[in-house]
């Protein structure tokens, strides 16, 4: 699956469905599953080094130099064209905010992007963690189209086998991403299973 594209083709959703057959993934689940793709997407797109250098929006950190850089070109009264460009790497939410103030003044700009910052995290998700949180939502929709928890089932002498990890692995597969689920895999199941218990009580 190329970057840019951020929903499941028809062929791939059709190996995630053969995945956990005989169970059928209707219209609903199915664009739940292609919006979980869509955030896991972003955080994939956050572990690469070339996405983060090049679309600083893309992490809290990226955003918050790019938002000292507007300061500093505020307080040089840099070119409106200079300004312009810096805020065009922003995301859409902090270029939405700005924007306005851009076209009014540098020092009215200037106090808008502080207060940015001061609503920036200082803190993004930790790199190589982004197949967790989609694992996740692999957990949550597995139980809405089989109406089971998903689980684990290790025999001895062969490799983990089960129809959870079979549905994991071919939601991952279109990335390149299924080598090593299997211990992301474990760390969910491990919250599926405290939170079955704590709400037992």
């Amino acid at each position: 699956m190329p970057l840019e594209t951020l929903w499941y083709l028809p062929d791939e959703l059709a190996e995630i469905e053969d995945s956990i057959a005989p169970n059928k993934i209707d219209s609903r689940v199915k664009q739940l599953l292609q919006e979980a793709l869509a955030r896991y997407q972003v955080e994939y797109l956050k572990d690469d080094p070339f996405m983060r250098d090049n679309f600083p929006a893309l992490t809290n950190k990226g955003r918050r130099r790019q938002l000292e850089l507007i300061i500093k070109l505020c307080e040089e009264v840099a070119p409106s064209s200079e300004v312009e460009k810096a805020l065009g790497k922003l995301g859409k939410d902090n270029r939405q905010l700005l924007w306005p103030a851009a076209r009014i003044d540098h020092e009215k700009l200037k106090v808008c992007t502080e207060l940015a910052i001061a609503k920036t995290g200082k803190r993004g998700p930790t790199p190589k963690q982004s197949r967790l949180p989609f694992i996740r939502d692999l957990a949550r929709l597995f139980i809405q189209i089989t109406d089971r928890i998903p689980g684990r089932s290790v025999p001895l002498a062969y490799p983990e086998q089960g129809c959870f990890l079979r549905f994991v692995k071919a939601a991952l597969e279109p990335f390149n991403a299924s080598q090593g689920c299997e211990a992301d895999i474990k760390i969910v199941l491990a919250e599926v299973k405290r939170a079955r218990s704590e709400a037992a009580k």
